[in-house]
């Protein structure tokens, strides 16, 4: 009497960046096509897709059903960045000095707010705000923007002087 066993095949997953998956670790000739998923989201990451080596051009969303043999699967990523924004939040015509310059993150990342201090000629400086008019949220120089998700900006608040 013959008796037959199905091979199982590995699939080995690379380059997760510490993200969790939940695809089949293995299949069989008589699996039927099994479709790969994502990885959970990764900040600062966005997932391109699985592929059989690092710098394949093909993007691998399932294996056919048919298909033999021990597999290495590649997660490709894209990193995401966003720009903080500081706006002097005057009209053009007036010169504010030491206004800083918008700087670039990565997305989900935690930014320190700049030490610089803008000034203008008969106003005083009054910190950071996420609204122009000042009805958002405050920020000091110095002080942390945490997990910044999209471009941010930052209006300068004054108060005139006395």
């Amino acid at each position: 009497m013959k008796h037959s066993t199905i091979k199982t095949y590995q699939i080995h997953y690379h380059n997760l960046i510490q993200a969790r998956h939940f695809n089949p670790v293995s299949y069989q000739i008589a699996s039927g096509d099994v479709p790969l998923t994502a990885p959970e989201p990764q900040p600062g990451y966005r997932f391109l897709g699985w592929y059989k080596s690092p710098a394949d051009k093909h993007r691998i969303t399932m294996i056919p059903h048919g298909c033999i043999g021990d597999l290495n699967l590649y997660a490709r990523w894209e990193a995401v960045f966003c720009t903080l924004h500081y706006h002097a939040n005057v009209p053009d015509d007036i010169e504010v000095i030491n206004l800083p310059a918008s700087i670039r993150i990565r997305e989900g990342e935690t930014l320190r707010i700049s030490d610089c201090i803008p000034a203008r000629q008969g106003y005083q400086f009054g910190g950071w705000n996420t609204i122009p008019g000042g009805s958002g949220t405050m920020y000091q120089p110095g002080t942390f923007l945490r997990s910044i998700k999209d471009d941010t900006d930052l209006y300068c608040q004054w108060s005139a002087q006395p």
